[in-house]
């Protein structure tokens, strides 16, 4: 997968959000993106609705500030 795809699952809710490490350095937890790569739709099968990463990015949101 290219980077830019990758930045547009995250911005579309698919992938999750990074964790800042510091201004300029961002990593992403290893177990939420084979969480998310596991809630994928899998080719052939009928895609399933989860918008967890949505909930957990608004809680996170909304604790920030």
């Amino acid at each position: 997968m290219s980077p830019n795809t990758f930045d547009e699952m995250v911005q579309d809710g698919r992938m999750p959000r990074p964790r800042r490490l510091s201004d300029r350095r961002k990593a992403w937890d290893v177990r939420s993106l084979d969480a998310a790569i596991d809630a994928l739709p899998v080719d052939g099968e009928a895609p399933t609705i989860d918008d967890t990463w949505n909930d957990i990015d608004a809680a996170q949101a909304a604790a920030a500030r």
